[in-house]
């Protein structure tokens, strides 16, 4: 079956509003916030980074996907979507987190962008992608992350007829509707670990050990930044500044201590309020996400040999091991062609010579 095709026979969009789309209601009701500059640090320290109190709520918590209490955190590029569940690391309760962050840019050269899709093997984030077999929908910029997202996307709906909550909106671009019921979560769950998996070549040997996995075509990218990340974290000590903190700027924690000062209430009530700002705090979790070095690794992805040095390659190989060079080829060439017309046209011309008359044998009456 073609992943990407549609079925035309699909439900069309419905009217109801989805979860990650706000209502009318909600965008005229709520003034719109003013767009926030993106931030941007040149140094490689905990103290320049960017750092983030975390509250998960853990008496909220009831059924959970997880097997902890906490978040995921991952660090993307942000031409790729963020697939947290996948590849987030797990930050848990009551810790101190440090996230170290480092980067590889591979970059293609003009040479290589000059080349066909079909020679250099790679695209380019603005590239037009006519003609090359790829179809992307929903994402505006080519990127393989993406590609493989929505080439799984494709398959995982003409499986269970539904997608994830926390897809990119695919039933806008494919005007089709996405939402899952019971029968299709659970196909969702079965299917989910196999199209994590890319399928591999038939030719290749161990492939009963490996997933089916999915069947994409998507070409890695010119350009590419790839980050990596590595965490330590502690616990976090009793009465830190952290603590502090909170009680000092989180507005939930502000109203609990002052409930828990609160004359008018029953000693009872006050000391509930005061358990729950005990668990409050002591859920808190501080997280730095910063640099790891000033620089990054960069790779240049080049052509490996033109065609000057595949033939300078070539000369030197057969001169060192048969004495003969592209040069005693060109030789030959030239005393067996254009030499040998010029011999044979300098014969002709002294031939025409001896038959003339010369002028010292003229005889004069």
């Amino acid at each position: 079956m073609d992943s990407d095709q549609l079925d035309s026979n699909d439900p069309p969009v419905t009217g109801r509003i989805k979860r990650s789309t706000p209502s009318k209601i909600n965008s005229l009701t709520k003034p719109k916030k003013a767009a926030k500059k993106l931030r941007r640090s040149n140094s490689a320290s905990t103290l320049t980074g960017l750092s983030v109190v975390l509250n998960p709520k853990a008496r909220q918590y009831f059924i959970s996907k997880d097997n902890f209490i906490g978040y995921r955190v991952l660090v993307h590029s942000p031409y790729s979507f963020a697939e947290v569940a996948g590849k987030g690391f797990a930050v848990g309760q009551n810790r101190e987190v440090f996230i170290g962050v480092g980067a590889q840019l591979t970059e293609s050269t003009s040479k290589v962008r000059q080349m066909s899709i079909q020679k250099r093997q790679c695209i380019q984030h603005d590239e037009s992608l006519e003609g090359t077999g790829i179809k992307i929908e929903t994402f505006s910029n080519y990127s393989r992350p993406s590609c493989l997202l929505e080439c799984r996307a494709k398959i995982l709906y003409k499986n269970c007829r539904c997608l994830p909550y926390y897809f990119p909106n695919f039933a806008k671009a494919w005007k089709r509707n996405t939402d899952c019921d019971l029968q299709g979560l659970q196909c969702i769950a079965n299917s989910s670990a196999t199209l994590s998996a890319l399928s591999v070549d038939a030719n290749f040997q161990a492939k009963d050990d490996l997933l089916e996995g999915a069947n994409c075509y998507c070409p890695i990218d010119c350009t590419e930044t790839v980050y990596n990340q590595e965490m330590s974290h502690a616990k976090l000590m009793d009465s830190s500044r952290v603590h502090k903190l909170v009680l000092e700027e989180y507005s939930v924690a502000k109203k609990l201590k002052k409930l828990t000062s609160n004359a008018t209430f029953s000693l009872k009530k006050r000391q509930v309020f005061g358990e729950r700002l005990e668990k409050m705090l002591e859920d808190i979790t501080l997280v730095h996400i910063y640099f790891k070095e000033l620089g990054i690794v960069k790779y240049s992805r080049d052509q490996l040999y033109s065609v000057m040095d595949v033939i300078a390659a070539f000369g030197g190989i057969v001169g060192l091991c048969m004495g003969f060079s592209l040069l005693s080829g060109a030789e030959l060439i030239y005393f067996f062609t254009l030499r040998m017309f010029v011999d044979r046209q300098k014969n002709i011309a002294r031939s025409k010579n001896r038959g003339r008359p010369s002028r010292n044998n003229v005889q004069t009456e």
